[in-house]
């Protein structure tokens, strides 16, 4: 019969430092969730006032996080965002049409 160090339930982890840490595992996983539907919105709102589908790059930066966000910024229409005299909703400056009431 094994005793002392040998025994094979003193060789167990020590559970109050895994719940800890896995306490700061979870705020880790809660703020990147946060950040990562923050980023969701921001690029919804942004791609919505350029005349761009908003799904699609929602959707990007829901699988891919950050990463999404940075391609959606590469990728998208620039140009400055003015406020429509119709409904006053920002819009492309260059635009045609107002993505938001369809007025010139």
């Amino acid at each position: 019969m094994p005793t002392g160090q040998d025994c094979p339930w003193t060789m167990l982890p020590d559970w109050s430092r895994i719940g800890g840490l896995m306490i700061v595992f979870l705020v880790c996983v809660l703020l990147y969730a946060a950040w990562t539907l923050y980023l969701v919105v921001v690029v919804a709102i942004d791609a919505k006032s350029r005349g761009t589908d908003w799904l699609p790059w929602g959707g990007c930066v829901l699988l891919f996080g950050v990463a999404g966000w940075l391609i959606y910024c590469l990728t998208r229409p620039r140009g400055r965002l003015v406020a429509c005299r119709h409904c006053a909703r920002r819009r492309l400056e260059l635009s045609s049409r107002c993505p938001h009431c369809g007025n010139d």
